[in-house]
């Protein structure tokens, strides 16, 4: 339970006067009031009626007395509330390392922390643990202002912390004695006595007056506390040198002799397991019996996770998360301690930040909080060579000069020569050489190289490997790449030569490589070659055209009939159609007509107001996409595409730009110029495609795109449109025979992306194979992955697609089967299996990129929230010094027993009773 509630009622006098006080008064006016019935008996009858008399007036003082004593019920209602303690462990990529024993002394100190071994080295960790954090402690005494009202919690602190001083001290002295290295033992003794001598008397000392009830400000911290904090920090830190230094060495000999390979094949997730499963069944359950224990996972976002006694953690059978977020564990932590105190917070991680908020900055918020930083991962630099962030289109025309690119990061070469190579299949076609000029180097390597051959041609790059290299499984990258006939035929429609359809034009005037007919309604142009004076009238016209240009053309230039054709042009003949909203006509006229069937948009549900301006964001599934790469690079393009939005924002967005289910969103339109939220009513989406068919339809939702050459000239929009045009062209990767056909989506995915496979039959008369049950084998290296089922498309007989989620990062077979594949082959006689190969890339390129432990970074956010650096090894010492004991908070309430009206009544009526009495008898 978090909380424990007690309650407690006791009688109390909370009158006007002492007690003391009210006795005397009452015996008083007894005394008086017998004195006066003595010397009134004589002056009446009935003498013996003069003691009723004095009974009454003793009822109505006891009755005041009473009341003056201020008779009270006390309520003391006590809760107790259960504190916690944070357990973080980091998931990210780079947790899946393997590091060798390099002399940094990660391995070894994770090993101690496993076995049973190594006894001496782990008792001096835990003694400078243990001091450690009563130096936290005491740091968070001395701030503590003379104003404090908690003397009790304040002397707890302070003697909790001094009696954490000496246990380490004796266990410091108990490990220096028995060490082998005499060097280091008189070394760790020095420091020791260093201790005892100066810093532990001053500190038992005050502790002594602190207890006998001498105040804070009496104390007088800021005279001696400050000097008594330097005195421990300096001998434990030496101690700490020395202790690493140690290991270190003992290390770096263990590594020469075993060839830098000592512990190579476990992960740090791996050691981090073993630790965790150890912790269960130790101290970590006996930190259970007295806290709550909140245990969580993270990479690029926090989830709880859940460990259990004995068994090994769940941490390895969960996917390794691409970015690392250290800001998003402080920001837990302070989110945590507004339900329950979080005592301490246990993180575990190798620092690799590389996603959102700095945590230095969040460091601060957490300062209540003992966080205890435990160190993985090797310091020193691995000798490696990674070839990453390889780009290139995935589809050309013949005779483009393609540019491929590619990241190049080195370490441990200063002043090698790489060798990187660019394949075509296992033949080297071309070869550059790089010269690594720091021992951590960074790079770009670009080639290229002509596309000559129709069809699907598959490059590689690669890095030969150096000698020593920790692992050659990242020096090469494989890229496939469609080319494509070297000219395309377009159609350009518009009602008038909008800004946009100029531009266009005179784009595809200059472009080589396209062979565009346009159609302008208003004004007629004269009829001439590559003008036309209507659209086509038949199916077979259409389908001349690679890729047909809607511009805002009316329901009345584009007939009913027309619309079918077209609709027919892209559902059967795989036709590309791109459409670029209008003011005037679309698609707002066309939602009765066959064409509105083809949109990928709707209206949304809020219209959108006047003279709003939209920003634009490239989604993240289409960072990588051929039709919105402008620039030289990803982010280049990101850049780009965002610059222009705000230099010159949108106020011509189209009301029909809310994305259908089905539709991918490339790029989107927000009102806010630093991101973008699909889920809000007001993000509409600028471009848009889906797949119609065999065909593919792609939406503009505003003619705005010509705004790419603002102060660019025509570089941006030039490669926009011509990229925009062979994306669409080169949809059709489809392997296979002539009656069944398999596609993907795409031939490259990130890892954790799923993988959408299309498969489509006919038979040889060119019917549609309707009604098949189909399966997709996945495999990897002979080994099958997965085994799926298709669905066929309602709309779309013949059509069968599935979607793969999590396949594994590499080369990926999919391969085509079922009864009807077999009968339609068998028709065909065609021997070959229907099957195509995606590659799956690792989306921790970044995380991966330096998986060095980063240090610096976690001693600047343990310095900012007064945490802790501690080894593995002296982690349980450090959280003995935790006061763990609950929270207490105590409410009290009072109930009043004098303030009664049956008190006035019982009073008046004695003095009443009392008078009457006396004027029946006759007195005064």
């Amino acid at each position: 339970m978090a909380s424990e509630i007690t309650s407690e009622t006791r009688f109390a006098f909370e009158g006007f006067l002492p007690l003391w006080t009210i006795i005397l008064l009452g015996a008083l006016f007894v005394a008086i009031s017998c004195g006066m019935a003595w010397r009134e008996r004589r002056f009446t009858e009935r003498p013996n009626w003069i003691w009723l008399l004095v009974f009454l007036r003793a009822c109505a003082v006891l009755v005041l007395l009473w009341m003056l004593a201020g008779p009270t019920l006390v309520t003391a209602l006590r809760k107790f509330k259960r504190k916690s303690v944070a357990v973080f462990i980091d998931t990210s990529a780079s947790m899946g390392v393997a590091d060798a024993a390099d002399g940094s002394g990660n391995v070894s100190r994770w090993s101690v922390s496993q076995t049973n071994h190594a006894r001496l080295l782990r008792q001096i960790d835990n003694a400078s643990a243990q001091i450690r954090a009563t130096l936290r402690q005491l740091a968070y005494f001395a701030n503590l202002p003379d104003s404090t009202r908690d003397g009790t919690a304040a002397r707890t602190l302070f003697s909790q912390a001094v009696d954490g001083v000496v246990k380490g001290l004796d266990l410091l002295k108990s490990g220096a004695r028995n060490l082998p290295d005499e060097e280091l033992k008189r070394a760790i003794s020095e420091h020791a006595e260093s201790i005892q001598n100066g810093p532990l008397k001053i500190l038992q000392q005050k502790a002594a007056e602190f207890g006998r009830g001498k105040s804070l400000s009496g104390l007088q911290r800021e005279t001696w506390l400050p000097q008594q904090l330097a005195g421990l920090s300096v001998p434990i830190g030496a101690i700490e040198t020395l202790t690493d230094r140690s290991i270190k060495s003992l290390e770096e000999s263990t590594a020469r002799e075993a060839g830098g390979m000592v512990e190579a094949r476990t992960s740090r997730l791996d050691k981090v397991e073993a630790f965790m499963t150890l912790a269960e069944q130790g101290w970590l359950k006996k930190l259970g019996e007295k806290v709550t224990i909140n245990r969580y996972e993270f990479g690029d976002k926090i989830v709880p996770a859940s460990f259990s006694e004995g068994s090994k953690t769940n941490v390895p059978t969960k996917q390794l998360s691409s970015a690392t977020q250290l800001g998003a564990v402080l920001q837990q932590i302070a989110f945590d301690n507004t339900t329950q105190p979080v005592e301490a917070a246990i993180l575990i991680t190798d620092g690799g930040q590389n996603s959102g908020r700095d945590p230095r900055e969040l460091a601060a918020s957490v300062a209540a909080t003992a966080l205890h930083i435990v160190p993985i991962g090797n310091t020193k630099i691995e000798r490696d060579v990674i070839l990453h962030h390889t780009h290139a289109p995935k589809a050309v025309l013949q005779n483009d000069m393609v540019v491929i690119e590619s990241g190049l990061t080195a370490y441990d070469c200063d002043q090698e020569s790489l060798q990187v190579e660019l394949l075509a299949g296992e033949r080297v076609i071309e070869r550059q050489t790089v010269k690594a000029t720091s021992a951590l180097f960074d790079s770009r390597v670009q080639f290229k190289w002509k596309a000559a051959a129709l069809g699907k041609q598959t490059l590689g790059m690669r890095v030969v490997p150096v000698e020593r290299e920790r692992t050659e499984e990242n020096n090469a990258a494989r890229m496939d790449i469609l080319v494509m006939e070297e000219k395309l035929r377009v159609l350009v429609a518009d009602n008038f030569p909008r800004w946009e359809t100029r531009y266009l034009l005179n784009l595809f005037k200059r472009d080589e490589r396209v062979i565009f007919d346009q159609l302008l309604f208003e004004p007629r142009r004269g009829v001439g070659e590559g003008v036309r004076s209507d659209f086509p009238k038949s199916l077979q016209e259409w389908s001349k055209y690679r890729v047909v240009i809607l511009g805002d053309v009316l329901p009345s230039q584009l007939k009913p009939e027309q619309q079918r054709q077209l609709g027919e042009y892209v559902t059967e003949r795989g036709g590309n159609l791109i459409i670029v909203a209008g003011k005037e006509a679309m698609p707002a006229a066309y939602l009765n007509d066959p064409l509105a069937a083809l949109l990928p948009v709707q209206a949304g549900e809020q219209a959108l107001p006047p003279n709003n301006p939209f920003y634009l964001h490239v989604a993240d599934e289409a960072s990588q996409t051929l039709a919105t790469q402008i620039a030289d690079s990803p982010a280049a393009s990101l850049r780009a595409w965002r610059e222009m939005s705000e230099k010159l924002p949108i106020y011509s967005l189209s009301e029909f730009s809310k994305p259908k289910p089905a539709t991918h969103s490339l790029i989107w339109a927000s009102r806010e110029k630093s991101g973008f939220d699909p889920g809000d009513a007001s993000t509409r989406s600028f471009l848009s495609w889906h797949y119609v068919g065999a065909g593919r339809v792609i939406y503009i939702a505003a003619p705005v795109t010509y705004q790419l050459r603002y102060r660019q000239g025509d570089n941006f929009h030039h490669r926009f449109w011509g990229q925009l045009l062979r994306w669409a062209a080169a949809r059709d990767l489809a392997e296979g025979s002539q009656t069944v056909r398999l596609s993907s989506d795409k031939l490259r995915y990130d890892f954790g992306e799923p993988v959408q496979v299309l498969a489509q039959l006919r038979q040889l008369d060119g019917k549609v194979a309707a009604g098949a049950t189909l399966q997709i084998e996945a495999s990897q290296h002979g080994r099958m992955l997965q085994n799926v089922a298709l669905k066929e498309d309602p709309s779309r007989p013949g059509s069968y697609n599935v979607i793969l989620p999590q396949l594994p990062t590499g080369p990926v077979k999919l391969q085509l089967l079922g009864d009807r594949v077999t009968e339609l082959l068998g028709i065909e006689k065609y021997s070959r299996p229907i099957e195509i190969t995606v590659t799956i890339d690792p989306s921790a390129e970044l995380e991966l990129r330096n998986p060095l432990c980063n240090m610096p970074l976690l001693r600047q956010i343990a310095d900012a929230s007064g945490g802790i650096i501690v080894p593995p090894t002296g982690l349980a010492a450090a959280l003995q010094q935790l006061n763990l004991e609950p929270e207490a908070s105590e409410t009290i309430s009072k109930q009043p027993l004098w303030n009664r009206w049956e008190l006035f009544w019982l009073f008046i009526i004695c003095l009443s009773l009392e008078w009457a009495g006396r004027k029946f008898l006759g007195l005064s």
